[in-house]
């Protein structure tokens, strides 16, 4: 077995090693110099949850592009949670811990791309990030996936096979996705806070979205806050508690005004709001 397809097996049998996958899951792979291919039908779903026991740094460097045809879901990571819908292409650091929780059936196919894959621009700048795309658009991607999938395995190995399904795929981000900026940290940050303070209070904006509208990458993001020893989605739940604790004020609050409040500073349940707050007054 290849590296490739070392990486993706060990991605998908992560779940069922942890007791999170669900039942019915079925996977075809085939594997590449550089590369590795996966088809997943999940009937009930697809739930697989990394351990973050596991050092960042005994993971092998790679990348893991995710065509989403059908169902989808939610993707946890340390920095927020990614929504992969259908119609869409979500791009992971294959080190980084990550849960995934797909309840709806779902089928999606992935490329997991060795760490070659992050010299270009395209992958680096989207990290950890979902990409819109039309049918129109992914049906070649499903094509070729399928035809290396089901065809002779000695395809897959087969020189510029690697190469093309790279520049497919650059050509279907590139058209689907928004235009990235690229500027410095600092930069990002001072055009970053003022957005957190206008959007804090809707509970639907996230590191995610704050990125997607100042038209960066996550990683730039994220970088743009590292001075500070926090995360993007830190500070955006840092801005909503000291909001609600400013309009909870000294005045003794019944249930009802406090729901009332929390749905104002941005929360989405009173049970959320609680633990930020005991969280950063510890």
């Amino acid at each position: 077995m290849g590296a490739a397809e070392e990486r993706t097996q060990a991605f998908a049998r992560a779940g069922d090693e942890r007791g999170t996958g669900a039942p019915g899951l079925r996977m075809d792979a085939a594997d590449g110099p550089g590369l590795a291919l996966t088809r997943v039908w999940g009937p009930n779903g697809i739930r697989i949850a990394r351990s973050p026991s596991v050092d960042r740094a005994d993971r092998p460097a790679g990348v893991h592009i995710s065509l989403i045809v059908e169902g989808g879901g939610q993707v946890v990571l340390d920095e927020g949670v990614l929504e992969a819908m259908p119609n869409s292409v979500l791009l992971l650091d294959a080190r980084v811990p990550v849960r995934i929780d797909y309840r709806r059936p779902t089928l999606s196919y992935t490329w997991s791309f060795d760490a070659a894959v992050l010299e270009h621009r395209w992958v680096r700048e989207r990290i950890n990030d979902v990409v819109p795309v039309r049918e129109s658009v992914w049906t070649p991607a499903r094509a070729l996936a399928n035809s290396l999938i089901e065809g002779d395995p000695a395809v897959l190995g087969a020189a510029g096979v690697r190469r093309a399904s790279e520049l497919l795929l650059e050509g279907i981000v590139e058209h689907s996705a928004p235009q990235v900026r690229t500027r410095r940290a600092d930069q990002v940050y001072a055009e970053a806070i003022p957005v957190i303070e206008a959007r804090h209070r809707d509970p639907a904006f996230s590191a995610a979205v704050l990125a997607r509208e100042l038209l960066v990458c996550p990683r730039m993001l994220a970088q743009a806050f590292a001075f500070l020893g926090r995360t993007p989605a830190e500070e955006i739940e840092t801005r909503r508690a000291g909001t609600l604790r400013r309009r909870i004020g000294l005045r003794r609050r019944g249930p009802d005004d406090f729901a009332r409040l929390v749905e104002e500073c941005g929360y989405a349940t009173r049970e959320q709001a609680a633990l930020t707050l005991s969280r950063s007054a510890s």
